[in-house]
């Protein structure tokens, strides 16, 4: 076993930061268009997030999010919730960095920033939140109890259990957990030894501004111009020219004609997913962070570079957002849920993890292409046998088998050698099915599969050549 490193070692160099994705799947409308219908099959949306997330860890990305995804996310306040995340960023402090302007009248900067998504709400008129099924006014007068604990001692401040924003969460329990996620969340990038936080690289610029520069490329195709100009003009007819800079005022007036998007037109949802996707590539920039946002069910974007599921693990199939398959098996493919991210930690702090993942990342720093290869190679072979399951998470990783082959048209081909596993199964079935799996070996070939896709991925994402900042 290869020495840990110390846990002060695990915040890298600030010049380390080529491999910044923006997560735009963290997007508390993306991942509203995405709830809960669009999402096939048996997984919630916030598993296969994180499951992307766990990969990323692994291979050192650093993940880039807004003030917007900080308050208002139910991917985000999710994963703050969970204590294993939290403890993951202590360590690994650096995997996740908050961009985003301060707002006046806050003397803390790190508050400042991890609060400016409140400020949003607070002064646009037509602010409405992104979290399924929880009132603007339970948000709002939550956001303003985070807001007004501004203090010499904030960190404190909101980890008290009586501050004003814990006693929202008290007068809500139907909300508490996604308020407590979003507090936990605040609270770390506002400590001062918690996650970093950087100022925006450029001014927010508005989604229509977006739209207007598509129209100005050279060379879009005539139908894609004619697309793009009519959704352009509706949107100014509906939200009128005075209310063109946020996408809230657009959607309150769609919900108010109709409030159940399960009813909107093919157009409708062809204007909004739109939207969504033009005010998520703007906040790419904004964050500094590489561009490589999946297209929405029916948005019309032109095609701006390769989306992989190291981008989104989410991709658009006829009008549903689906998971994006994981190798060549659609389901088998290794889970990296099955770690945890205490798990997850114990791996990144062996020193030669930690060796491999600087050398992958001064690679990318000096964007050459055969260095990135050779890095990227070593840490998957390294990787490849400490996600091997012991014999403990066999018997969890059954429980994938047995939803595919439950859920499967056919049998489900397990072994190396033609033998099927019916799609009804018992658990009397279990050790049987186990037997197979060791016996193939397809354990090791699940894990070896899902890192070299993600690593080929990676790269095409990363590749030398282009910047990355």
């Amino acid at each position: 076993m290869s020495n840990p490193v110390p846990t002060s070692d695990l915040i890298h160099k600030e010049d380390m930061q080529p491999m910044r994705l923006y997560a735009h799947w963290l997007d508390g409308e993306w991942s509203k268009i995405a709830y809960p219908r669009a999402v096939t099959g048996r997984e919630s949306l916030q598993s296969i997030a994180v499951r992307t997330l766990k990969l990323h860890a692994l291979f050192g990305t650093r993940v880039a999010i807004s003030d917007v995804q900080l308050t208002d996310s139910p991917v985000t306040a999710g994963l703050f919730l969970d204590s294993g995340f939290r403890e993951y960023l202590k360590h690994d402090s650096k995997f996740l960095t908050l961009v985003s302007h301060t707002r006046e009248g806050t003397s803390h900067f790190r508050f400042a920033l991890a609060k400016s998504g409140f400020d949003r709400a607070r002064k646009g008129k037509h602010w409405a939140t992104s979290f399924p099924g929880i009132p603007n006014e339970v948000i709002k007068r939550f956001g303003d109890a985070v807001l007004g604990s501004d203090s010499d001692n904030v960190a404190y401040t909101l980890s008290h259990p009586n501050c004003a924003p814990r006693q929202v969460i008290r007068e809500n329990p139907e909300y508490a957990e996604a308020l407590e996620g979003i507090l936990y969340g605040i609270r770390h990038f506002t400590l001062a030894k918690g996650g970093p936080s950087e100022l925006a690289q450029k001014s927010p610029e508005s989604y229509m501004k977006f739209l207007k520069d598509m129209l100005d490329t050279h060379g879009l195709p005539s139908e894609k111009y004619n697309a793009i100009d009519q959704i352009r003009n509706k949107v100014i007819s509906m939200a009128g020219e005075e209310n063109l800079h946020g996408r809230s005022s657009l959607v309150q007036v769609m919900e108010r004609q109709k409030s159940d998007r399960n009813q909107w037109s093919p157009e409708w949802h062809r204007i909004w997913n739109t939207v969504v996707h033009a005010w998520n590539s703007n906040v790419a920039a904004t964050v500094g962070a590489r561009e490589s946002i999946a297209p929405l069910p029916y948005a019309v974007i032109p095609f701006r570079g390769e989306i992989t599921d190291v981008a989104s693990p989410f991709t658009s199939e006829d009008d549903q957002v689906v998971p994006t398959r994981l190798g060549s098996f659609p389901c088998l493919s290794f889970d990296p849920n099955l770690l945890t991210w205490t798990e997850i930690l114990e791996i990144v702090r062996r020193e030669d993890i930690y060796n491999q993942r600087e050398v992958l990342r001064d690679a990318f720093v000096k964007q050459n292409s055969e260095a990135i290869a050779v890095a990227a190679n070593g840490l998957v072979s390294t990787l490849k046998p400490l996600l091997i399951p012991h014999p403990g998470p066999f018997l969890r990783t059954i429980d994938v088998i047995r939803i595919v082959a439950e859920t499967a048209s056919a049998a489900v081909h397990l072994s190396g050698h033609g033998s099927l596993i019916p799609t009804h199964l018992t658990y009397a079935d279990d050790a049987e099915i186990l037997r197979h799996v060791v016996q193939s070996g397809k354990e090791r070939y699940m894990v070896w599969n899902t890192l070299r896709r993600f690593k080929r991925n990676l790269i095409s994402v990363f590749d030398a050549g282009k910047s990355a900042a």
